[in-house]
């Protein structure tokens, strides 16, 4: 359970992605996330965060997204947390177009 919203907020937390099948392959996840980080630094956010499923940490990790440990994930099974910095930093390092 969380505790609660902080009062002000340090990031951008990217709650879902979900693409249509018909959509897939199409490199919109990537995309999209680069939206939301072009609008997470426009509102004066420099990182972004969010929990990855469903075997997606390769996707997120492609993109910057690293792992940071996270005990309130322990009974999610294969989640995990991740944080990309983006003040300063290649928005894309290892992403594969």
């Amino acid at each position: 359970m969380l505790d609660g919203l902080p009062a002000v907020p340090d990031c951008l937390y990217l709650h879902d992605v979900a693409l249509l099948p018909r959509a897939r392959g199409r490199h919109l996840g990537v995309a999209l996330t680069r939206l939301l980080e072009e609008v997470a630094l426009a509102h004066g956010f420099d990182r972004m965060a969010l929990t990855a499923v469903n075997n997606s940490d390769g996707f997120w990790q492609g993109l910057g997204y690293h792992t940071r440990p996270c005990a309130k994930l322990d009974s999610y099974g294969d989640a995990t947390y991740r944080v990309k910095s983006l003040a300063g930093s290649n928005p894309w390092p290892d992403a594969q177009f």
